[in-house]
């Protein structure tokens, strides 16, 4: 039996795929900050991933667009190069604690080396508020039963 992040009942720790957003929102290095500020308005996200074509190529967030003085600048002079792409598969534990050593706000899951999904900290808040509920649900339910 799982729970809704993918936990089994005994423990075991979920991939990356689990609890990863998929089909995340992306833009083209070539387009403006002021598009990618509406992209990410529009759908209240932080994180956006940046393409050429089809290859992943960099990250632009919220307050790199918020540091810029051109409006009509391209994203790629914004966006960082360097950015955690992880396979689907990656054991949730590895990318957590990879996230945290090195104070990243989000990973890039990849599927044979397209962007398939990410996993940002607003997933990790939200993966351990569920997670403390259905402890605290399950420990009230044995306080019940006592």
């Amino acid at each position: 039996m799982k729970d809704r992040a993918g936990w089994r009942v005994e423990g075991t720790v979920p991939p990356i795929k689990a609890v990863m957003t998929p089909f995340p929102y992306s833009i083209q290095a070539r387009a403006s900050v002021s598009e990618a500020s509406s992209l990410m308005a529009e759908h209240g996200i932080r994180h956006l991933p940046v393409q050429e074509d089809h290859e992943l190529v960099g990250m632009v967030t919220q307050r790199d667009l918020d540091r810029a003085v051109d409006p009509d600048a391209s994203v790629r002079d914004l966006m960082s190069p360097e950015v955690f792409v992880v396979e689907m598969d990656a054991p949730l534990d590895q990318v957590l604690l990879h996230l945290s050593s090195h104070q990243l706000g989000c990973a890039l899951v990849t599927k044979d080396e397209r962007l398939a999904g990410i996993f940002t900290s607003t997933d990790v808040c939200e993966l351990l508020g569920e997670k403390l509920a259905t402890l605290s649900r399950r420990s009230t339910a044995g306080d019940e039963r006592a």
